[in-house]
């Protein structure tokens, strides 16, 4: 079942929310809580990337999971707008945990591109209580419990800055680096599933490699998959999400990567 969600959030905006729960019906025991996924698609911060979102759903929802997709604030709305939307929603699904049948300490994060840095910034910077104040929301609220970064911008070191601009406004990479998320990974991170492919030209795989170095000198559990082929955003990697248009994102080999992060989240949440 599709429900779209209004959630206010910070400057007295509201952005859409997308969940995607079991009906509430006999055959569905009134016990079980699902895992669930809050998921926010890519598109550089300029637009939220319809490839990256819906189709991606009934993927997680074979897998056990409920799943939210996020339509946060893009390009001229200025960061940390795009911070305070991520945590709206994740408070959101937990608020309302019992309602959607979902397990309110079973809640992961998922992301692609600048949905990635999104979906990571997240899971970096959620035990910071100032941050969330103007939500009037607590580090608990906001905590994610597990985190999937697909092909991910995580910082600025390795060329791809673009979303960097489009949330700063701003071309010097001066401007960008509180935005870069390396020195802000902690032992406070949830353990993480990254994938990325090594012929990304967009957001280069660096971003991956180093996110994953972060996460296991900080001893947090993570696991890391690298395809040597593919560009940049091509989400399940099958016809689904690329169509007759973009057929350079049809990658038989990578079509693997939900499976193993579905196995992961489970594994670790």
């Amino acid at each position: 079942m599709k429900q779209r969600i209004t959630l206010p959030t910070t400057d007295g905006a509201e952005i859409f929310m997308d969940a995607y729960v079991p009906e509430k019906v006999d055959s569905i025991n009134p016990d079980i809580r699902r895992p669930a996924i809050v998921l926010f698609p890519g598109g550089g911060y300029f637009f939220c990337n319809p490839r990256e979102g819906e189709p991606i759903v009934p993927k997680f929802l074979t897998e056990g999971f409920n799943v939210f997709v996020v339509w946060y604030r893009v390009k001229p709305v200025r960061w940390p707008a795009q911070l305070m939307d991520a945590a709206a929603a994740i408070a959101c699904v937990r608020k309302h945990a019992s309602e959607w049948l979902t397990d309110p300490d079973r809640i992961a994060v998922m992301g692609f591109s600048a949905g990635g840095h999104l979906a990571a910034a997240i899971s970096t910077m959620w035990q910071q209580a100032e941050l969330w104040q103007p939500l009037g929301l607590t580090p608990e609220d906001v905590k994610p419990n597990g985190a999937v970064l697909s092909y991910a911008v995580i910082t600025g070191e390795y060329g791809g800055c673009k979303s960097f601009q489009n949330v700063t406004g701003e071309m010097d990479a001066e401007a960008h680096k509180p935005l870069w998320l390396l020195d802000k990974v902690s032992a406070h991170c949830p353990p993480t599933f990254l994938w990325h492919t090594c012929e990304d030209e967009c957001v280069p795989v660096m971003n991956c490699i180093a996110m994953a170095r972060k996460l296991s000198d900080c001893g947090v559990m993570s696991e890391l998959h690298l395809f040597a082929r593919g560009p940049h955003a091509t989400a399940l990697c099958t016809e689904k999400t690329s169509g007759t248009v973009f057929p350079q994102y049809v990658l038989p080999h990578a079509q693997c990567w939900p499976d193993m992060a579905a196995r992961f989240l489970k594994d670790v949440m």
